[in-house]
């Protein structure tokens, strides 16, 4: 087992306030854990605490181990493991002013911590969803935060409510990456009865293994071409690169499929969702995602001005991501935001993602978001109207109201 411990100490003064973080996560990123994306933007973080606030004294400590591939291989062995490493290192916890528990996707259903955490009536920072431990009476200690509790349920099936709604699509195909972590299996079968409950409809729900050399995604492409024509994606973004090549291959992007995507921008965990590999299905990738719409979740969603304390720390590690394994938290040049019919506000949008050409802010966002929905949804006897959203960061998004001419 590899325990990480990742510390800085101000030498400017002494440190008058100590925080211990404890983390259990899976080793391998792209197996759903985050070792490989978490330790080197952490140390970057602290890096950066340490200069910002020289009397802040932070310890990360990553507790992981390469035998760790997917979440059996953890959940079976993370109650006396964490236990172990805890109570071995009591004197770091009894010299803290506040030890943290804090757990995410890539610890799996978050049991260990919340169980340790409690008893020892520690605060615990969760965003793994699991409905059995948010009970408040019997888990006192345990704040959901982040990206993937139920908040991001919420949105989700309130965004595609509103858009399929829009568009009288109820026959709905859903596509859930749920062999490496149960949690996801609960996120989607959440979704799924959320999404159920408001079309009136049930929503076909397919299990996929993006990370297994024997999932056959064109057979589960062709299953969903005889049942539907709008298929919804739960997936990392290497899984979705698989099932778009299999759909190119199954016919099903000639227009007369949806393909409607759920990324969350700025995620340590799921992943770049680009097509572009660098391999020889680059071009067909590219052809087959032209037909994607994406639903970007934005993680940060009150984004701090450039130059400031909160934009350095929140910024800085992400950067570490991006140069040394090539992730990417925020769109390619060649994606492009369009607002979807009734999203939500909370930095929620559709995304078109041509893969003709790139477009940006200088080349008219009002146009291109014409050009998007016009294309993209071929309208008889309606006009689209485009209302321009600025938000503070600069970015500024359409919202399309579709009338009837």
């Amino acid at each position: 087992m590899y325990i990480v411990n990742s510390a800085r100490n101000s030498t400017r003064s002494a440190p008058v306030f100590y925080v211990e973080v404890v983390t259990m996560i899976l080793y391998n990123a792209g197996e759903m854990g985050s070792y490989f994306l978490v330790e080197p933007p952490y140390q970057s973080a602290l890096e950066d605490i340490s200069k910002l606030y020289p009397q802040l004294r932070f310890t990360q400590n990553v507790i992981t181990d390469p035998a760790w591939v997917q979440c059996g291989d953890l959940m079976s062995i993370s109650d006396d493991t964490l236990a172990s490493f805890y109570y071995a290192n009591e004197w770091k916890w009894r010299k803290a002013s506040l030890t943290v528990f804090i757990t995410n996707e890539a610890d799996c259903d978050g049991h260990a911590s919340s169980h340790l955490a409690t008893g020892l009536r520690k605060l615990i920072i969760s965003s793994s969803l699991a409905p059995d431990i948010e009970n408040k009476i019997k888990w006192p200690t345990r704040l959901e935060s982040g990206t993937g509790g139920k908040s991001s349920i919420a949105r989700f099936v309130k965004m595609f409510t509103g858009f399929l709604r829009h568009f009288k699509w109820t026959t709905v195909g859903l596509v859930c990456d749920v062999k490496r972590n149960p949690v996801i299996r609960t996120i989607c079968q959440a979704i799924r009865g959320g999404l159920g409950s408001s079309l009136h409809t049930n929503i076909t729900m397919m299990e996929v293994d993006g990370f297994s050399s024997d999932s056959n995604f064109t057979f589960v492409m062709e299953e969903l071409n005889r049942q539907t024509r709008v298929i919804l994606y739960w997936v990392f973004g290497g899984t979705f690169r698989k099932c778009m090549l299999a759909a190119k291959d199954a016919n099903m992007t000639e227009g007369n499929h949806v393909h409607l995507l759920n990324i969350m921008l700025r995620h340590p965990v799921f992943g770049n969702y680009f097509w572009k590999y660098g391999d020889t299905q680059d071009e067909l990738a590219r052809i087959a995602y032209s037909t994607v719409i994406i639903a970007e979740r934005d993680a940060g969603d009150d984004f701090p001005l450039p130059g400031t304390d909160r934009y350095i720390l929140r910024e800085g590690w992400r950067n570490v991501s991006r140069d040394k394994f090539n992730t990417t938290y925020g769109p390619d040049v060649v994606n492009f935001h369009l607002t979807a019919a009734y999203a939500d506000d909370n930095c929620t949008s559709g995304e078109r993602v041509p893969a003709s050409k790139p477009v940006g802010p200088t080349g008219g966002w009002r146009q291109h978001c014409q050009e998007a929905v016009q294309s993209y949804f071929p309208l008889e006897n309606r006009k689209v109207w485009l209302r321009s959203v600025r938000f503070a960061n600069g970015l500024e998004l359409c919202d399309p109201a579709i009338r009837s001419v």
